[in-house]
């Protein structure tokens, strides 16, 4: 997705941290996604991103979540 007037806007518009922005906008496939991506993110952090389903993810511990991957 190109950086755009419409990505500006939702910069503005959702004041979050400027790598989880751009992070999203990487995966993003098109402006409506974007803000779906924007507008579900959780309000607290810490996040990761869940590529299941395509949005961030509170999470309550990150160890956790590095021990469970080593599972699968």
């Amino acid at each position: 997705m190109q950086h755009n007037e419409e990505v500006e806007k939702l910069k503005e518009q959702f004041p979050i941290h400027p790598l989880v922005f751009h992070r999203s906008v990487e995966h993003a496939k098109n402006i409506g996604e974007l803000f779906d991506i924007l507008d579900l993110m959780p309000k607290t952090y810490p996040i990761v991103w869940d590529d299941k389903e395509h949005r961030w993810a509170e999470v309550q511990d990150l160890f956790l979540i590095n021990k469970l991957k080593e599972l699968v």
